[in-house]
């Protein structure tokens, strides 16, 4: 029996994200899931890709779709079948809850096309972890790039 708390253990399988209450619990299964899929092996990756999570009629299901079409992508594999079901697409726009219009346009610019083609504007921030690998990082835009070199200029 481990003394960790059930919110911080390793999660390595979408069955167990979406079984997570909505909120905080998914989103830290969410985060462990991703850890586990930037630390794993090519082989370890597949088989976290391939796992088909069931439909829950949430916005959550597009999320997935998107997410694993992305992950397999950086990874140089091919997409699972599943993430291209009709279900895994959002008919509405998704914000990721911002409702202030400059934070939409950021969102719709910082999303990844797999996520804006279903209508899911919620930035890279959905996908980015600390471990990440740096070669599937998104190259910062000019504008931000020149704006941290002036921070590091300055006295």
């Amino acid at each position: 029996m481990s003394n960790t708390n059930p919110l911080f253990r390793r999660c390595d399988s979408l069955h167990e994200v979406m079984s997570r209450e909505k909120g905080e619990a998914r989103s830290l299964a969410w985060a462990d899931w991703l850890d586990s899929y930037y630390l794993g092996t090519d082989e370890k990756r597949r088989a976290m890709l391939d796992e088909r999570p069931e439909l829950e009629g949430s916005v959550w299901d597009a999320l997935l779709g998107a997410s694993i079409e992305y992950l397999a992508h950086l990874a140089r594999l091919e997409p699972p079948d599943w993430c291209y079901e009709a279900e895994r697409r959002w008919e509405e726009f998704y914000w990721g809850g911002h409702t202030l219009p400059a934070m939409q346009k950021l969102m719709f610019l910082e999303s990844p096309a797999e996520f804006r083609s279903r209508n899911l504007f919620v930035g890279r921030g959905f996908i980015e972890r600390a471990k990440m690998p740096d070669r599937w990082r998104a190259k910062p835009p000019k504008w931000q790039r020149e704006w941290m070199e002036s921070l590091r200029r300055a006295p």
